[in-house]
């Protein structure tokens, strides 16, 4: 109906064709509304090392949780979508005139065709910054793989099997974790022995940084922590509204682009 009024006012449609006009909003009673906060905007903070999300960063304990941060924040991805990514889901993608971009495709859903299950994408441009970014934890991480399995390969798999051998009494168990021998490494999230972990152990990563953060900051005489000592109403989901409010001042510095205000953008 927005758009439609959009085009109305801007006399890009007969008034006469909106269907809509006498739709009426269905509004959310208040007490089943939830508080939905996000982050404080990089332009609300002078030291870029004192945002919240830079903090959370200082206290990741492995490339694997630094990756879980800085997908968070440069993608707006769920976060049951960010732990099903695989490395082979970025892409660089070929513009023409030896220019491109570099792109990661972030699985959306299942439909069913047949008897099988077809995976659909998004396809979200990635700033080489963030490319980088990722890149730099992905070479640590190549650095310690490539070390276990040289050891793995001299002891004919008598050692470290479990960072490469499927552990699993079924074979190919698939669900939120996945330890599939086949796909080991080849996700984006890992835990230690190269399995994709579940929705709970992400939460625990992000639970631990955040007390941490929390202890050091809290006192801080210049941008002290802002949130409290536990996430509450600053789950995972909240890098989602965080990206979206930054790429809205992005978009349009006059706040032109939505008459939403910052704190019910979803």
């Amino acid at each position: 109906r927005l758009l439609i009024d959009f085009g109305i006012e801007n006399g890009l449609i007969r008034e006469k064709y909106n269907v809509l006009r006498h739709v009426k909003f269905v509004e959310v009673p208040e007490s089943d509304k939830r508080p939905k906060k996000f982050f404080e905007l990089q332009k609300d903070v002078d030291d870029k090392s004192q945002h919240t999300i830079q903090r959370l960063l200082e206290f990741a304990e492995t490339p694997q949780q630094r990756l879980l941060i800085i997908l968070l924040a440069n993608t707006g991805a769920r976060i049951m979508e960010i732990m099903r990514l695989k490395w082979s889901d970025i892409y660089w993608q070929d513009t023409g005139n030896n220019e491109g971009t570099w792109a990661i495709n972030i699985p959306d859903k299942k439909r069913k065709n047949g008897d099988n299950d077809l995976v659909t994408y998004r396809q979200t441009d990635i700033s080489l910054s963030f490319y980088n970014a990722m890149m730099e934890q992905k070479i640590l991480i190549d650095n310690k793989v490539n070390a276990l399995r040289d050891e793995y390969k001299k002891s004919h798999g008598k050692k470290n099997r479990r960072y490469f051998e499927e552990t699993s009494l079924e074979a190919n168990e698939v669900g939120y974790s996945d330890s599939r021998a086949e796909f080991k490494w080849k996700w984006i999230i890992t835990n230690e022995y190269g399995n994709a972990p579940g929705y709970s152990t992400g939460r625990s990563w992000y639970m631990r940084m955040w007390k941490k953060a929390y202890e050091k900051y809290k006192d801080d005489p210049v941008h002290p922590w802002m949130h409290g000592p536990k996430p509450d109403g600053l789950p995972l989901h909240a890098f989602r509204r965080y990206f979206t409010t930054e790429f809205r001042e992005y978009f349009n510095a006059n706040n032109e682009y939505t008459k939403s205000i910052h704190e019910k953008l979803q």
